[in-house]
C-alpha cells in the first residue's frame, strides 16, 4: 500500500500511484447531501390532500464529479499511470475512496469521464512532463451513512474494515 496523501482509492495514493491530482474543490460533491426518493403516496378521491408515507425515508444514488489532472514525468510514465488508473477504475465492485481532509471513506463505482483535455503533447521527444485534465463521474449507490461495516482489530490494535463485498480494507494511518 502506498503512502496516503490527500486522496486514495482502495488504499493506493491517487497522486503517488497514478499521478492524479484532484482540483481545488474536487471533494465538494462527496459532501453534497443525497436526493430523497419520492415517498409512497396515494390521492384518495374521498379525502382532502394526499396520503404520504413519511415513516420510511429512502435516498437516491448520488452522482459525484471529481475534476483533476493526471501528471506524468514523460510519455512512458504517462501511459503507465493512465493505463493503471483506468484499469483500477474499471475493476468490478465498488471502490473505496478515502479523503484525508474529510477523514472518511466513500464507496463508489466509476461511471464515466465527462470531460478530457490534453494540457501537453503526449509524445514530446524532449522528456518533458505530460499532463491532461479530466473530470471523473462516480456513483455512490448507497448513502455512506447507511453502509454496513464490520470492524476487526489486528494484533497491533489497528482496525481492519470489511465492506459488504467481504473485502478487507486496511484504513490509512495518519
Amino acid at each position: 500500500m502506498s503512502v496516503v496523501g490527500l486522496y486514495s482509492i482502495d488504499g493506493d495514493d491517487w497522486y503517488g500511484t497514478y499521478g492524479w491530482a484532484v482540483a481545488k474543490g474536487g471533494s465538494d460533491d462527496f459532501l453534497k447531501p443525497w436526493d430523497r426518493k419520492t415517498p409512497m403516496q396515494h390521492d384518495w378521491a374521498d379525502q382532502h390532500g394526499t396520503d404520504v408515507d413519511t415513516a420510511n425515508v429512502f435516498f437516491k444514488a448520488k452522482e459525484i464529479s471529481v475534476p483533476g489532472a493526471l501528471i506524468a514525468a514523460n510519455e512512458a510514465d504517462f501511459w503507465l499511470k493512465y493505463n493503471a488508473f483506468f484499469k483500477k477504475l474499471a475493476e468490478p465492485g465498488t471502490r473505496r475512496i478515502y479523503i484525508n481532509e474529510l477523514g472518511r471513506s466513500f464507496y463508489v463505482y466509476y461511471d464515466s469521464c465527462t470531460s478530457f483535455t490534453r494540457l501537453t503533447r503526449i509524445k514530446t521527444n524532449l522528456g518533458n512532463k505530460v499532463a491532461c485534465k479530466f473530470t471523473l463521474k462516480f456513483i455512490e449507490p448507497v448513502p455512506s451513512f447507511w453502509k454496513q461495516f464490520t470492524y476487526l482489530v489486528d494484533k497491533d490494535g489497528r482496525k481492519l474494515i470489511t465492506n459488504t463485498n467481504n473485502k478487507i480494507l486496511i484504513p490509512p494511518t495518519k
